[in-house]
């Protein structure tokens, strides 16, 4: 296929995500890496200009017309760089990495990190061994001594970045991915991507069998696109049907960021959506975007009876995430016009007579989320004004409107039939990932709560494994080991309320045996929304305290957690992966608030669209 990328084991190893190109070296990627990111951080000593390397800086320096009789830049120190803490190193002893790491909590000493390099944005963690959060006295709330990095939040609220998701890449959060189109198995060798060629199979299957019939058989590497992918019908037609309807979408009218032209830009359109570009930009998704909070059931997911206005926001999201060539670039050109076209179909739900959440009403909603999600990642202002203050009160009052605040599955996982489980779990995830963009809007811009903890009575999401099984045998016999082993967690609001009050029983409870990192995630941001509501409405010289005990008790059930999902050796992505992050910024945001430190903008709660408040504020507290 033209454009695909280099499938074997030794180029893939070392590919950028970004432009596909392939290097030889681990070392020469992230050199490479970081010519494609917009932040300079390493700088002339002399003339202050800034470069994207160090390397650059050093040569530049040797050169600099303000150097005088200074040395120049030396030449970093090579060899692997140290990454175990103090103590292993020092008894030469293996490091897990991890803060602290096994070694020393379970000696119950300090671990420091002294020895690694770079300290700049580090927070100060309590180091105490895990206990729980009864045993611990006021003054014990509070950080302690340990140190730990904040990176991946300065990134993260860098609004100098063009998008939120460029600190994923740089901080190695993003899910791994190999595929970014269709690729062939060789003989002895399965593409070591979040999506098997079976995953592949079944988003296709229906409308391409041509093709996988050809892969089942086996292959001797990559082609160019089989002819069943370029002339299926049945998907041209559904692509005229889109492309008709964001025509007429344009006729209308929206509010408009990039398109400049008076009329439909039809080649355009003609030339981004191709059955060969969209059925790349769905896989690039599912690859991608899919693995940070699943909400759309990837095994049943088909693209010839899947709405329209589903198709396009995955698609519109898998270009976003695909190698910057003509046709994905110019696909963002049609972000803005995609939103509208969605959310007016959003609307009509909201002002239906008949209330039900039926398939079309959900599969609308989840294209809403996700090209809400999309949207707010840019960091223009005039975007995440419009997503923040106009999108997002309509998606919160879509799932009121359907009634799934609150919503609980109807069976026992035991006994629920598949087709049934996914349809309700659809609709538990859906929740979750709106209310969770709800804590986030309000942890980063200030954006009062529109959902509160005390609604999230429903159930939580399942183990993504469970919602991921392929088939319905594959279903029962997940099923059937969770049934036996451990009970599903409590509701949001119990959880929540768990946490604030003193009668906390201790990560070793039952009720959190099969928590999982993403319910971490979604408890952490809920106690950011409490946390936003005391100090905006003045109360936290009553409630920091109990509030500071919930963190803790959150951080308790984190070290748990966090060490079972090490052992299995599973990695987290995303916020996943930087929860121990946003717990820091809980308890800074509640201390300072103690204190009454006005210092920083961010803390008089004023509203913004810019992630810019919340960086100095990381900035101004990170190493104190």
């Amino acid at each position: 296929m033209a454009g695909a990328c280099p499938t074997d084991r030794a180029t893939v190893q070392y590919r950028c995500l970004i432009c596909c190109k392939t290097l030889s070296t681990k070392s020469h990627l992230r050199r490479h890496e970081a010519t494609h990111s917009r932040d300079r951080s390493s700088k002339c000593p002399f003339c202050h200009r800034v470069f994207l390397r160090l390397d650059t800086v050093r040569r530049h320096s040797e050169k600099c017309s303000q150097r005088g009789e200074h040395c120049a830049v030396p030449t970093a120190k090579r060899g692997r760089k140290p990454q175990a803490c103090d103590s292993c190193r020092s008894q030469k002893a293996r490091c897990d990495g991890s803060q602290p790491c096994e070694r020393c909590s379970s000696g119950q000493v300090e671990c420091s990190y002294s020895y690694v390099n770079g300290t700049a944005g580090r927070i100060v963690l309590d180091c105490a061994p895990t206990s729980p959060c009864t045993s611990r006295s006021t003054s014990e709330e509070s950080l302690n001594t340990r140190c730990v990095p904040v990176s991946f939040l300065l990134s993260y609220t860098d609004p100098s970045l063009e998008s939120t998701t460029d600190s994923f890449v740089a901080a190695e959060a993003h899910a791994e991915a190999v595929v970014e189109q269709f690729e062939y198995r060789t003989e002895n060798h399965q593409p070591a991507s979040y999506m098997s060629e079976g995953d592949n199979e079944g988003l296709f299957s229906s409308m391409f069998s041509d093709l996988f019939l050809h892969l089942s058989a086996g292959s001797n590497g990559p082609r160019s696109t089989p002819p069943s992918l370029v002339q299926s019908s049945a998907l041209e037609t559904r692509i005229k049907k889109l492309i008709s309807q964001l025509a007429a979408q344009y006729q209308i009218g929206f509010e408009n960021d990039r398109l400049a032209a008076t009329a439909f830009p039809m080649d355009l359109a003609n030339a981004v959506f191709t059955t060969t570009n969209l059925a790349s930009y769905v896989l690039v998704y599912f690859n991608r975007v899919h693995p940070h909070f699943p909400f759309i059931h990837r095994p049943t997911f088909d693209i010839q009876t899947s709405s329209l206005p589903l198709i396009l926001a995955i698609a519109l999201c898998g270009s976003a995430h695909s190698a910057p060539h003509d046709d994905t670039l110019s696909a963002r050109d049609f972000f803005s016009l995609g939103e509208e076209y969605i959310f007016g179909l959003l609307s009509k739900i909201v002002t239906k007579s008949d209330q039900t959440s039926d398939e079309d009403s959900i599969q609308t909603l989840q294209a809403a989320t996700l090209i809400y999600t999309l949207q707010s990642s840019s960091n223009n202002a005039g975007i995440r004004h419009r997503i923040r203050v106009k999108r997002h009160p309509k998606l919160v009052a879509s799932i009121r409107s359907l009634s799934l605040v609150g919503i609980k599955r109807t069976t026992l996982l035991g006994t629920i039939d598949w087709c049934e489980f996914i349809a309700e779990e659809i609709r538990v995830r859906l929740v979750t990932s709106i209310f969770l963009a709800d804590c986030m809007n309000t942890v980063f811009f200030n954006s009062p709560p529109q959902i509160t903890v005390s609604e999230m009575l429903g159930d939580l999401p399942c183990a993504d494994a469970l919602f991921e099984a392929s088939t319905a045998a594959e279903f029962g016999q997940l099923t059937a080991r969770a049934v036996h082993s451990t009970p599903q967690p409590p509701s949001l609001k119990d959880w929540i309320t768990s946490f604030l009050q003193q009668t906390w029983l201790g990560s070793k409870h039952p009720n959190f045996h099969s928590v999982e990192p993403q319910h971490l995630l979604i408890s952490i941001f809920a106690l950011h929304s409490i946390i936003y509501v005391s100090r905006t409405g003045l109360l936290v010289s009553s409630s920091s305290q109990a509030l500071l005990h919930a963190t803790n008790c959150w951080k308790e059930l984190w070290d748990v957690v966090h060490a079972r999902h090490e052992a299995r050796q599973l990695k987290s992505i995303g916020f996943r992966k930087y929860g121990l992050e946003i717990w820091w910024l809980a308890q800074t945001l509640l201390e300072v608030a103690q204190s009454n430190d006005l210092r920083s903008r961010y803390m008089k709660g004023i509203p913004t669209d810019s992630l810019g408040d919340l960086h100095e504020f990381i900035k101004l507290y990170a190493n104190k």
